[in-house]
């Protein structure tokens, strides 16, 4: 292995260790109003539905889409991020509508923030 692949080497070890820190990205887009305030609550509190959406009765709140910054983002902590935003804006719970991976391997995920009707 020449001088330059090893540089390179390491370059590409550093950028892949140090993005262990960069953080998830999840856009929060308002669609309807809650039928009551909402108040941040626990992230274990937030139900996450990946199949279907519950049968209870509920306002989809926002759209919530996670973006992974590293190939390595596992979809485990994507759904994580989405649980801890949708905790700070008080969801009830998260729909998940979509898993989607481009050219590089990175994940995105989107779904509902849902507030159920009491």
């Amino acid at each position: 292995m020449g001088q330059l692949q090893r540089i390179l080497c390491v370059a590409a070890g550093l950028a892949a260790a140090s993005c262990a820190t960069c953080a998830i990205t999840v856009n929060y887009t308002p669609v309807h109003a809650p039928a009551e305030p909402m108040a941040a609550r626990a992230q274990h509190t937030v139900d996450l539905f990946t199949s279907s959406a519950p049968t209870r009765a509920h306002i989809d709140v926002a759209l919530l889409e996670a973006l992974a910054p590293w190939a390595t983002t596992t979809t485990q902590e994507l759904f994580s991020a989405l649980r801890i935003r949708a905790a700070q804006a008080g969801c009830d719970a998260v729909v998940v509508k979509d898993i989607t991976e481009d050219a590089a391997y990175r994940k995105t995920i989107s779904g509902t923030c849902i507030s159920y009707v009491k």
